[in-house]
Parts: structure tokens; sequence; C-alpha cells
């Protein structure tokens, strides 16, 4: 163990690197060490960057030891290093390959950071600043990576996700009922019925796109009676019947069957929301009530 600690943390090694001196130091804290050295004030005060093994001028590159990371990473696995130092190698560890994963673009490795910083958890100093930078750029990434699949894949799922984000004004996002009813329409002519429900519901209520009542009822309908099916589409027909809203009649038979299809679990789409699904089981109760009585 004493072999493969570094001499900056005295830890043992993670991401060991060589550095010119020929000594291994953990990647993150001589690099830290060489991006001091090199700043303004230091070079205005002539200071070299020097050994921390030897106190002697050393250069500024470094090279990873990728056997000695190999090695150190078998003495975990198979035992022969164990107890606290074991366990804080594994901490370190997966800080390191996070924060790797992060700066290479993964939001879900950004959500992560942000989180800890955030909570203070994995070892890492609890920082609001740092927790939002990284939470900021995982939900920059999550839309970039959204808008590309929609234009190179054509990919449902970013469709949905977009219209969204920018209906509730996520990730981001300003809140854009326009750009919502864009991606929420695109889904639609491809037949989804999450995007015929969300689309239908906005051509009703005229909201993100002009008013057309008919269309939009036509798409709710396609929504909630196909193959594939909305429970957020059940749920607004369901509510329209029992109301008498969108010129259909009142109908408490069509009422009760489409609000049971939106909170039985049968739809291909679960994307209701606990709020209304509750007020779903509000009124149906209510309609067993009104024949009971």
């Amino acid at each position: 163990v004493e072999e493969h600690k570094c001499p900056l943390t005295t830890e043992l090694l993670c991401d060991p690197v060589t550095a010119e001196d020929g000594h291994n130091y953990e990647r993150e804290m001589v690099e830290k060490l060489i991006k001091d050295s090199s700043s303004k004030r230091n070079k205005k005060q002539k200071k070299l960057l020097r050994s921390p093994r030897t106190n002697e001028p050393m250069g500024a590159e470094i090279k990873s030891d990728v056997s000695l990371r190999n090695t150190i990473q078998n003495f975990i696995e198979s035992g022969l290093i164990g107890g606290e130092v074991a366990e804080s190698w594994r901490q370190r560890k997966l800080i390191i390959d996070t924060k790797k994963l992060a700066e290479d673009g993964d939001p879900n490795a950004m959500q992560r950071l942000g989180e800890w910083y955030d909570g203070g958890l994995q070892g890492l100093p609890r920082s609001k600043v740092l927790a939002r930078k990284w939470i900021t750029k995982a939900d920059s990434a999550r839309v970039s990576q959204a808008v590309r699949r929609v234009r190179e894949d054509k990919d449902p799922d970013a469709m949905n996700s977009l219209g969204m984000w920018y209906s509730e004004g996520e990730k981001g996002l300003v809140a854009n009922e326009v750009q919502a009813f864009k991606y929420f329409k695109m889904l639609a002519d491809r037949n989804d019925a999450r995007g015929m429900a969300q689309a239908g519901i906005r051509l009703a209520d005229g909201v993100g796109t002009k008013g057309d009542v008919n269309a939009g009822l036509g798409l709710v309908l396609r929504a909630a009676d196909g193959d594939s099916s909305s429970d957020l589409a059940c749920y607004c027909l369901g509510v329209w019947y029992h109301d008498g809203m969108y010129g259909l009649q009142i109908d408490e038979t069509k009422a009760e069957h489409y609000l049971k299809k939106a909170v039985d679990g049968s739809c291909t789409f679960l994307h209701l929301g606990l709020v209304w699904e509750d007020e779903a089981h509000e009124r149906l109760r209510g309609i067993k009530e009104n024949r009971e009585a």
C-alpha cells in the first residue's frame, strides 16, 4: 500500500500518472500543481515547477500509468488490499470515473455530480455553486441530445421529452407552448398516442396553436381507442363526456368507460400524473353514487 500512495494526497493512487521526475502521482493533484506553477503570478516571480518528491525542477509533461492503475485495481478486487483503504479507493474511483464521463458529455454523470455536490455526498464538499453548474450542464446536454435524436433519428421519445420540457419550462428551457405543440404534433404525425393526446388537447383548447375543436377531439379519440393508447387521452375523454365539453353530450356511461381505462393500467402509455389520476377516481366514485341513488 505504501509503495502505491500518492505523495500529494498520501492515499492509494486511483488515476496514477508518471511525471517527468519519474515518480507517480494522482492525476488531479499533479495537474493542479502544474496549472498553479504556470499561473501569471508564479511566472512573474519566476517560480519553477518542482518535483514534489525531490524538489528539483521538473517539466510539465505527465503520462497515464495504465499498468500501475490495473495493478492497484487487481489488488483491490482480489482482496489483497481491503478495509478502509479499499473503501476509500472505491469511493474516489467512483468520483473520478463519474467526472470523466461528465466531462465527455454524459448527462447522467453530470446529474449525479450535481446531486453529490448538493448533498455533500461521496466525500465531495457540499457546494451549491458546483451543484448548480453540473445540473445546468446536465439539463443542457439532455436537451441537445434530444434535439439531435429528433433531427437524426426521428426518435419519438425525444419528441415527447422536448414537448414536455417546453410545456413545463424544464431543463433550462423557457416555457413555450408553441414549441411544445410543434414537438407533440410531430409525434402525433407518427401515430404515437402520447403525441395525439397532447396535440389534441392543445388543438381543442387553442394552446400553442390555432384552436380546432374537431381536429383536437379526433386526435384524442384516436389516442384513447387505438391499438396504442394513452391514459391521458382516456382521462380527458372521460372528463369531457362527464361534463359535456367540446360539443360532446353528457354521457356517464362513456365517461365511466374512459375514466376506468385511464386508471386501470391497460393503456400503452401511462403519462397521466397522480393529480389527474386522483380526480379520475373521484369522478368514478361520483358516477357510481349517482347510479346507486
